[in-house]
């Protein structure tokens, strides 16, 4: 899917993506930029994982507020994981992508959620990944 504001650079297939699905989130790239997110971010559907839109809405707005212009970042990794699901659809609506602060900011997001992935222990990744991504369909 192409979506218009956005280069093509930013929405092509990345190899790691695949490693991501079978709970190898060390091929995140590291530095991990927003630029880069937008096929990871749409892994899961944020929507469907946090309820609603209303509810993604409430979470992503409310953390980001807390963040700050700084982009502090906090929350556990299905947390983060969410708030980027929603950052890169905020985006998308507003047809270019961001810039500056907002870019830094979003970059930090990324490479919080990152962390906060490989934090999670091997043994607990498929775990953490069942309720998010949904199997394939036959």
């Amino acid at each position: 899917m192409i979506v218009s504001g956005f280069g093509m650079q930013d929405q092509v297939r990345n190899g790691w993506e695949d490693f991501i699905l079978g709970g190898q989130f060390e091929a995140i790239p590291d530095p991990f930029l927003f630029r880069g997110s937008f096929r990871f971010a749409y892994l899961i559907d944020g929507y469907e994982v946090a309820g609603s839109f209303e509810a993604l809405a409430k979470l992503a707005n409310g953390i980001g507020q807390a963040a700050g212009p700084e982009g502090l970042w906090f929350g556990d990794a299905r947390t983060l994981w969410l708030i980027l699901f929603f950052e890169n659809r905020r985006w998308r609506h507003f047809g270019d992508p961001p810039q500056g602060q907002d870019e830094i900011r979003l970059d930090r997001l990324c490479q919080k959620l990152r962390e906060e992935l490989v934090a999670i222990e091997p043994a607990d990744r498929s775990a953490f990944l069942a309720p998010l991504i949904p199997p394939p369909t036959s």
